[in-house]
């Protein structure tokens, strides 16, 4: 469950990063194309497919995850 948990905020995470960076378009009706998260996880999918660039991306997807996580006191993880 734990793991699960982890993945869902990498990817939303990593979904609002790349808004800041590419913003999501926003439909007629005023709602987002796709959310955050689906955002982040294509863009960490499409990370490890494509071999030339994936390590680079990678490791930019996990040190925005540190960043964000630093800091952070979650209970049982000292």
């Amino acid at each position: 469950m734990a793991v699960l948990a982890i993945t869902f905020a990498w990817a939303h995470i990593t979904g609002e990063w790349r808004n800041e960076k590419k913003p999501i378009t926003i439909k007629k009706h005023g709602r987002k194309r796709i959310s955050f998260f689906r955002y982040g996880l294509d863009f960490i999918a499409h990370s490890l497919s494509d071999l030339k660039q994936w390590k680079k991306r990678l490791k930019g997807a996990i040190n925005l995850l540190k960043n964000k996580l630093k800091g952070l006191s979650i209970k049982g993880f000292g």
